[in-house]
């Protein structure tokens, strides 16, 4: 969906994918020059309803945006004699715009929809994309590394994310590589194996600095077979599958023990490292937390009128507006449907910065095919 025009020429938020099409839109427009200013517009035309408003500046520029239960209860307070954060947002917004979404819950939704297409300066929380978001994946070919990328590949199943791309992140990537001895080297240098020598029998007669350490294999110079740089990758993968302790403890016993031989230069380095990978064990988690959300949220509009907004791996996938779920059953099946029909394609995302709110954790274990090959 593109965002270049949020707002119609009639002040309202525009189109909206989190809300139902059915879904009656009840908008409005209030300006601080209007009749009687703009806290008599907002108690005499604002509904008592759920819903989520907007202040406009006198560029028309939109600079903040939130969400209320109770849109008129929740504007008036802005008009309050105490000093308050709210009090200097009003007095800045030149005009307020409205919008009813009848339920809490898609007030929430729209919310942050808006937030993050429009992306007002006086909001800071809700703003899942004020960041690049990066994922972390295991490249393909012979011999996988870990990597951190700024999107998700189509040609890897094992992929954990998105989440924030910052240095934290590539810190730990960098101490899970040392530790399992993968290759950081780039793609385009070809994997000879030493059960799979080249053309001739000659492997090539050089070695990184990281194999002359002991932090990789060399499986470009024939350092390893196939099968033993595999048998690290599964030990690599182990480690996000909850075997995670067991290289927290080998670590934190090298600290230990260089401690106690007065390196404590090294000891240090030992530290650093297991904060970078517990922080990223926190990040997974996370991404874990937001793909486990699944379910059907049933939200009462009235006595005759029910919301349902059925939400896939933390994202919103159908939202109907209807009397009721004919049959039970078959009106659930009916609803769930279009959850379904997206599992075995591409995770549809909410809006087209990025999907922080929901993860993905996919993962199998690296091919096993045999020669030489270019990775």
């Amino acid at each position: 969906m593109k965002h270049a025009c949020l707002f119609d020429s009639q002040g309202s938020f525009g189109p909206s994918i989190v809300l139902p099409a059915n879904l009656p839109r009840q908008t409005g427009v209030l300006f601080k020059n209007g009749p009687g200013g703009l806290k008599h517009q907002v108690r005499y035309l604002i509904p008592e309803n759920p819903g989520i408003y907007g202040l406009k500046d006198n560029n028309g520029a939109l600079f903040y945006v939130g969400k209320a239960k109770n849109l008129r209860a929740r504007l008036l307070s802005y008009f309050r004699k105490k000093p308050s954060k709210e009090k200097k947002l009003i007095r800045k917004a030149a005009s307020l715009i409205w919008e009813n979404t009848f339920t809490e819950f898609l007030a929430l939704l729209r919310e942050l929809e808006v937030i993050n297409l429009k992306r007002p300066l006086a909001n800071v929380a809700g703003k899942i994309c004020a960041f690049r978001p990066g994922y972390l994946i295991l490249t393909p070919g012979p011999a996988p590394k870990l990597k951190v990328t700024a999107f998700s590949p189509k040609n890897t199943k094992t992929r954990i994310g998105p989440f924030r791309n910052n240095r934290a992140m590539k810190n730990a990537v960098k101490v899970l590589n040392d530790y399992f001895q993968m290759r950081d080297c780039p793609s385009r240098i070809p994997m000879v194996f030493s059960d799979s020598p080249p053309l001739g029998g000659a492997f090539p007669g050089f070695a990184c600095i990281r194999q002359e350490i002991g932090k990789c294999l060399g499986p470009c110079g024939g350092g390893c077979t196939q099968g033993e740089y595999g048998k690290k990758v599964k030990a690599l993968m182990g480690f996000f599958s909850g075997k995670e302790q067991e290289v927290l403890e080998v670590l934190e016993c090298k600290r230990k023990l260089a401690a106690d031989r007065l390196d404590f230069e090294m000891a240090q380095n030992y530290q650093e490292n297991v904060e970078a990978l517990r922080y990223l064990l926190e990040v997974i988690q996370k991404v874990k937390r937001g793909q486990a959300i699944h379910g059907l949220y049933e939200q009462k509009v009235s006595s005759e009128l029910t919301l349902w907004t059925s939400i896939c791996h933390g994202v919103v996938r159908a939202t109907v507006f209807s009397g009721s779920l004919r049959a039970g059953e078959a009106g659930q099946k009916a609803l769930i449907k279009p959850v379904t029909e997206t599992e075995g394609g591409e995770t549809p995302v909410w809006w087209e910065f990025s999907q922080y709110s929901c993860g993905e954790v996919v993962s199998e274990e690296p091919g096993t095919s045999q020669g030489t090959h270019s990775s």
